[in-house]
């Protein structure tokens, strides 16, 4: 019985520690009809989550994302941004937060001899700084490389594209400088050191940088190997709550007492 009880309390305090990390928004964007008050209406986090602003203007582009409608922006329109500096997102450096989104590239090539960044994500701080994507506008054959930068650049995803015919998924981890982002669950980007500091206070969606995207889930935490692997596989599908994981393994705990009663 001693050694049930054991492998009970071990199962359930490994449970504690499966999720650092809570929800604390996801849009999916299917109910977006083009104007920026209809994204409230995308807040599936519950009504525990934060209450992010939205500021932008003009019309919010939209095609077919990765389950349902995804936010465009191929072609210029209203900037969406979550967040402001009255009205931040609930998110600490020192705590940690991550960012997981499905992504499509769309690169309708161009002529010149030099590339053409563009901004794709952009996360600003309570110490006015920012930490953002920029992506390559490619070619007429081929999608452009990636690159983080944060007052400099911090990493490259050399040669590494999103395909322009399915939904690739993308994952930033940030904590006290440590930046990690991966590409279908394998990470591309590691940079410690970044000088990012106080509460993320908004999140920037770019309006012309060829991509279509969808699910966007913000976490307050680090998502560990196995959530990333889970959104990796289905970016849609958000990580379970911390109490929903230990209940799952105190489940498991109980069975195990039982079955050696």
């Amino acid at each position: 019985m001693k050694n049930s009880l054991f492998i009970a309390a071990t199962l359930l305090y490994s449970g504690l520690d499966v999720q650092a990390a809570t929800l604390k928004y996801y849009y999916d964007f299917n109910k977006l009809n083009g104007n920026l008050s209809s994204l409230n209406d995308n807040n599936l986090a519950g009504e525990t989550a934060g209450a992010a602003v939205f500021s932008g203007g003009g019309w919010i582009n939209y095609a077919d994302g990765y389950e349902g409608k995804g936010y465009d922006s191929r072609s210029d329109g209203g900037q969406l941004t979550l967040g402001s500096a009255d009205n931040g997102l609930g998110l600490n450096t020192e705590d940690g937060f991550s960012l997981s989104i499905a992504v499509k590239d769309f690169s309708p090539g161009h002529s010149q001899s030099t590339a053409l960044w563009k901004g794709l994500l952009t996360f600003t701080s309570g110490s006015g700084q920012t930490m953002y994507l920029q992506k390559d506008s490619g070619d007429a054959s081929s999608a452009g490389e990636w690159a983080a930068y944060c007052g400099g650049n911090v990493g490259n995803w050399a040669n590494m594209t999103i395909s322009r015919d399915s939904f690739s998924n993308i994952i930033i981890t940030f904590q006290a400088g440590e930046l990690n982002i991966y590409l279908d669950g394998q990470r591309r980007i590691s940079a410690s050191g970044v000088n990012f500091t106080g509460d993320a206070q908004s999140l920037k969606l770019a309006s012309t940088a060829d991509t279509i995207m969808d699910d966007l889930q913000l976490y307050s935490g680090v998502l560990n190997h196995d959530e990333i692997a889970a959104l990796a596989a289905n970016p849609a599908l958000p990580v379970p709550e911390p109490a929903t994981a230990a209940l799952g393994m105190l489940g498991l705990a109980a069975l195990s007492c039982r079955r050696r009663a």
